[in-house]
């Protein structure tokens, strides 16, 4: 197959990394749903039986590498954390992913188990609307981001389970440019900022007032996540000590995005952002001024930006296009259009039976094709 482009667009191979859909079983009566409960791929095993809580796939034995080494796959559904982690210390499960760091830290220090742990393609931020006439100053949006003491959000709130960030890629990968220089949590030059803006409490209430208004204004959060409620709270705290009155409001996915985010009603949202393998795909389409309106949620527009971005998407030498993506973190962390946060840490344990897993989060399921059974452990159950 020979693909001809109108111009250079180097990740459209990585636009290509899709399933191949089997045409003939999307007939007009056929819907995506049912699909989904009975679906036809290419991959290393096939669905043999989904019944409620109990997926069962067995080995593709025409799978074009050649069939995987394991003959099954079972997933079991556990209704929450602690009894999946129970399963797996009494060996009836093999794998479990997503424990909690305590779960975890017992898992590490048993020889029966391989402990795991990867940085999620998530990163977390508390997203501006640079609409809002509050948060058009850089100044302010500069003071709110000293306010904010992610050290303190990871211990606190997430009990370790994250590393900062600094801007819009993945700490580790490629594009990410570790010589933007880590947050500064620095609440005494976060109040001076505000005095020189004019803010200042005049009533002795701890919260600063200009022209007989408070400082204050509404972050938007996703109600039912636990973790992101326990860092709202810890945010609307860490904000207090420096005078501004920061309220949580939260809301169900469908409210969140379709009544607020996507109308521009909102003042602040804390809003995780998918990182991607190629960068361009997400940086052009969360960034980009050209998609104000629609994913560039918090309308951030830079025209240097945007140049960076373009030529990024055209550029075929690999260092010139980390060179490119190494300024755009530079240049969107300087421009705060964001509160850049943390990507946080995900655990998983497998029986210490097993080999060829892949931790990383793109290639942990891709991976499944080379699992095998370490043959000093095949008595182990």
């Amino acid at each position: 197959v020979r693909f001809h482009l109108k111009e250079a667009y180097t990740p459209f191979l990585n636009l290509l990394i899709l399933e191949i859909i089997p045409a003939h079983l999307f007939t007009d009566s056929t819907s995506q749903e049912a699909f989904a409960r009975s679906p036809v791929g290419t991959g290393p095993f096939r669905l043999e039986s989904w019944d409620a809580g109990r997926l069962v796939l067995s080995a593709n034995l025409d799978y074009f590498e050649g069939r995987p080494y394991l003959d099954r796959v079972i997933v079991e559904q556990y209704t929450d954390q602690s009894r999946a982690w129970s399963a797996l210390m009494q060996g009836e499960v093999d794998v479990v992913m997503d424990l909690e760091l305590e779960d975890y830290g017992v898992l590490e220090g048993d020889p029966r188990f391989r402990t795991h742990s990867y940085l999620e393609v998530f990163y977390h931020t508390l997203l501006f609307n640079l609409q809002d006439p509050l948060f058009a100053s850089a100044d302010m949006r500069r003071a709110v981001d000293l306010a904010v003491d992610r050290q303190d959000l990871i211990g606190d709130a997430l009990n370790g389970w994250a590393v900062e960030t600094t801007g819009p890629f993945r700490p580790g990968t490629w594009p990410y440019n570790p010589d933007v220089p880590q947050a500064r949590y620095d609440p005494a030059e976060a109040a001076r900022i505000l005095a020189d803006l004019g803010w200042e409490d005049a009533d002795g209430d701890l919260i600063l007032e200009r022209g007989g208004e408070e400082l204050a204004f509404t972050f938007l959060a996703d109600r039912g996540d636990l973790l992101k409620e326990a860092v709202a709270r810890r945010i609307k705290w860490q904000l207090f000590q420096v005078g501004i009155r920061a309220e949580v409001e939260l809301l169900s996915p469908t409210e969140l995005f379709e009544e607020r985010l996507f109308p521009g009603d909102f003042q602040a949202v804390l809003l995780q952002f998918n990182a991607g393998a190629d960068p361009d795909k997400y940086i052009n389409f969360f960034w980009h001024s050209r998609n104000i309106g629609t994913s560039n949620l918090g309308s951030y527009s830079n025209p240097e930006t945007d140049g960076l971005i373009e030529a990024g998407r055209t550029s075929l030498d690999f260092e010139e296009r980390k060179s490119l993506y190494s300024r755009i973190h530079t240049l969107i962390a300087r421009d705060r259009p964001a509160v850049f946060l943390y990507v946080r840490k995900i655990f998983f344990a497998t029986s210490n039976k097993f080999d060829g897993i892949n931790a990383a989060p793109e290639l942990f399921y891709q991976s499944i094709k080379d699992w095998h059974i370490d043959p000093s452990q095949k008595e182990r159950r």
